[in-house]
């Protein structure tokens, strides 16, 4: 299994947010990094390579392929962008990453040694090209938006068939943004189970909670699209977080981690200080004298715990004092007898 330098491993998916500029990309990768993000993503094709021209193809509802040509051909960046943002992420200190589209594209990544790939989605039971990755590729993260668990399965064995086992799973809903009854976060449990191999949550629901909430859940990589301004013109803008909360969602998904603990009830450091304060020990409820003996009745359990404590109080009936007491005085063993 991969081993994350940071768990969560959380990335600051770009995508194409940076609308084909390199200087917005830039500017994407900078605030990625101060927001506390371990990785920036971006995608990377070749438009010619992933869009067939045939407009001659059965017409699908809300889908226009000169529209989407266009779409993608204006956010384009070229190889040589993508080494000189490789460059910049390096000396940013945050990790570079991309979903390759295409094979040329995937060699290039190979070749300026970006340590992780993901396979989008929509080429999540692409064999060809994920016959062409696992022969180039220790670790590939798929994320698994649009499938269902006999789709799932089916990638999964054809992997198995190949022998390449060394892969993570990211739970995802391709949705934009993805309505609260459509994120299904228990998936990532269930993933977890069947799979047993990383499992992580690539988000398109509006706000930081889901991300939070599937750390809670297990997930080990949450990915979570950055962008300059929400109200951008692009598929992904609406979707995407701010830079300012995106630092809200590390800083969230931080604490919790803090918060979690472990899974062993014992008194914190803190408490200490204030236990004796706030608990209860044995006092007298009357003036006894010398000799006789403590009823049920006699007893009252009182702040602070500096004497016999009250969960033992059964232990204390029927014992003789061995000399007077006055009603109110704590109890201790020495008076006792």
């Amino acid at each position: 299994m991969f081993n994350y330098k940071k768990h969560p491993f959380i990335i600051a998916e770009v995508g194409i947010n940076h609308d084909g500029s390199l200087k917005k990309a830039k500017k994407l990768i900078t605030l990625a990094q101060k927001s506390g993000a371990s990785a920036v993503k971006f995608q990377i094709y070749k438009t010619e390579k992933i869009m067939s021209k045939n407009y001659s193809l059965k017409k699908i509802k809300n889908y226009s392929p000169t529209k989407q040509y266009k779409l993608l051909k204006k956010n384009e960046l070229s190889l040589s962008q993508f080494n000189e943002l490789k460059k910049f992420c390096n000396k940013k200190k945050i990790e570079f990453l991309a979903t390759p589209f295409d094979n040329e594209s995937a060699d290039f990544l190979k070749k300026i040694n970006v340590r992780l790939i993901k396979v989008a989605s929509g080429d999540f039971n692409n064999f060809l090209f994920i016959d062409f990755l696992i022969k180039k590729r220790k670790h590939i993260i798929f994320s698994t938006g649009r499938m269902n668990l006999s789709q799932i399965n089916k990638t999964i064995k054809f992997l198995k068939k190949k022998r390449f086992s060394n892969y993570s799973l990211l739970h995802c809903v391709s949705s934009y943004p993805t309505i609260p009854n459509e994120i299904n976060l228990k998936t990532i449990n269930f993933l977890k189970k069947k799979f047993k191999c990383n499992i992580g949550f690539s988000d398109h629901s509006k706000g930081i909670l889901a991300p939070v909430i599937a750390f809670t859940l297990g997930a080990t990589i949450i990915e979570k699209h950055i962008t300059l301004n929400r109200n951008g013109n692009g598929p992904d803008h609406q979707s995407s977080l701010e830079p300012d909360e995106f630092r809200q969602m590390v800083d969230a998904i931080t604490f919790t981690k803090v918060a979690l603990g472990k899974a062993i009830k014992k008194t914190s450091k803190s408490e200490l200080k204030t236990k004796d304060k706030s608990q209860r020990s044995l006092y007298l409820k009357r003036d006894m004298k010398k000799g006789q003996r403590i009823k049920f009745q006699d007893l009252i359990s009182l702040r602070p715990s500096v004497g016999i404590k009250s969960y033992d109080y059964e232990k204390v009936i029927n014992k003789k004092v061995v000399k007077n007491i006055k009603k109110n005085q704590v109890l201790n063993w020495r008076l006792l007898n």
